[in-house]
């Protein structure tokens, strides 16, 4: 089973970088292939919403913190790289098999990983230090795992590429995740505010693990496709000679 945008959809070819149009583009990726994007993100958000079911029902082991981080952090790294290869074909104006999606991404399974921890050790560290060093890492290395999966690279290679490909645009980009960031928050503090009662801890683990889902099937596909055009951008290539690694 393929998904696909559609004949109006149009070949992405930005003349130049811009934040606004990544935004909307990103928007229109997600939802002109709905399922199979978001339906790897919720496989990914699982361990997420047992730890929230799990706490606010009271059975939470001290264990059980650890043990939904790691879970948390490798599926999380591995649904990006799937969504990378789905958003490359929604770009290319080709349909989108999930159980493709899902193959491309785990043959990158080692280098996501690794440059996943290891972007989330160095932006977490810096969040302990007054919280403006884990912003800067963050919008330094905020293309990192699109790199990995699409040039193929090793996890410093892929920090490295993002930390090139990112020199000049760092304020945008943080304009970008701080935007998203914003509309996360919001979102959950409306969940917490409508749903967190003893009555409706059913919906509110519900709502709460599709809201988490949706946010990070959207940051994935918006930071696949500012990979995209930074190097548009910086080198002049195009969507195909771009994703040629895949065909």
């Amino acid at each position: 089973m393929t998904s696909g945008p559609g004949s109006d959809y149009g070949t992405y070819e930005p003349a130049r970088f811009s934040v606004s149009l990544a935004l909307s583009r990103a928007i229109e990726v997600l939802f002109g292939n709905f399922f199979t994007i978001f339906g790897i993100s919720a496989l990914a958000s699982v361990p997420i919403g047992v730890y929230v079911w799990l706490e606010h029902n009271g059975m939470r082991s001290s264990g059980t913190g650890f043990v939904v981080t790691l879970l948390n952090a490798v599926l999380s790294a591995l649904s990006e790289a799937m969504i990378v290869f789905a958003t490359f074909q929604a770009l290319r104006r080709r349909g989108i098999n999930p159980g493709e999606s899902i193959a491309r991404g785990l043959q990158r399974f080692w280098p996501v990983i690794g440059a996943s921890l290891l972007v989330g050790i160095i932006t977490g560290i810096g969040f302990l230090l007054l919280i403006v060093p884990g912003l800067v890492a963050l919008c330094v290395w905020y293309v990192t795992i699109p790199a990995c999966v699409v040039e193929q690279l090793g996890p410093t290679e892929s920090m490295s590429r993002s930390s090139d490909l990112t020199s000049g645009y760092r304020w945008p980009i943080f304009g970008a995740a701080l935007l998203v960031g914003i509309v996360q928050v919001g979102g959950n503090a409306l969940i917490n505010a409508s749903l967190r009662r003893p009555g409706t801890l059913v919906a509110y683990a519900v709502v709460y693990f599709l809201w988490i889902a949706l946010v990070r099937a959207y940051e994935s596909v918006l930071s696949t496709i500012i990979y995209h055009d930074l190097r548009v951008a910086k080198e002049g290539i195009d969507i195909e000679q771009l994703a040629s690694v895949f065909d």
